[in-house]
């Protein structure tokens, strides 16, 4: 592997020129061996920074703390199950890149696409590493700035890695679909969790 295809370049260039760093990922030709390591490490690494913050917050207060951020503090990260769920994840957001590249009338070997997808999960777990040391190094007011820029940069470099798997001309396009897309999502989500799922009390 030459110089170029060293890790802290690739992964630096994957974020100040994506479209470029995609092209040279998916010419490399990585096989399904090299693309479960870039799964692998994108799961150490989440799970290295999950056990790292875990361990370094206090115990949140039952009484004062908001229910929802308990809820999230005690997602299975650490477990088997939350370990799976990651690796699953990268599957089934290649296939959905998959049958919309066909819909959309792009085409592309589904190892191209889950190339593409795994190397921008690893991409986005080392930045969650910085963005993990951010959150101890920088003042409450300048987090929320730094959550709205790892968001942008994060569907950013996934629309330019789809949008060269794809072979899709311009990016823009994918980031609209992007967008819509999560956005549909967050309100499934939304109303699912907003949703009665026992019945009221008093009733049968």
């Amino acid at each position: 592997m030459s110089d170029r295809f060293s890790l802290g370049n690739v992964v630096w260039q994957s974020v100040t020129a994506p479209r470029s760093a995609a092209r040279s990922i998916l010419n490399a030709g990585f096989g399904w061996g090299v693309v479960g390591l870039i799964i692998a490490t994108t799961v150490v690494i989440d799970v290295l920074v999950y056990q790292a913050v875990s361990f370094t917050l206090p115990t949140p207060d039952p009484e004062t703390t908001d229910p929802a951020l308990l809820t999230a503090l005690q997602l299975p990260g650490l477990s088997p199950l939350g370990m799976a769920l990651r690796v699953i994840s990268v599957f089934v957001v290649s296939a959905l890149v998959s049958g919309a590249g066909r819909v959309f009338r792009h085409p592309a070997p589904y190892l191209r696409i889950v190339t593409a997808v795994a190397w921008v999960g690893l991409v986005l777990a080392i930045l969650g590493a910085v963005q993990a040391l951010c959150f101890f190094a920088l003042p409450p007011a300048l987090l929320m700035l730094v959550e709205i820029a790892f968001s942008v940069v994060s569907i950013w470099v996934f629309a330019s890695f789809v949008a060269e798997a794809l072979g899709v001309e311009r990016t823009g396009r994918v980031v609209a679909v992007t967008f819509v897309v999560t956005l549909a999502f967050a309100l499934l989500a939304m109303l699912a969790l907003g949703s009665p799922v026992t019945a009221p009390p008093g009733g049968s």
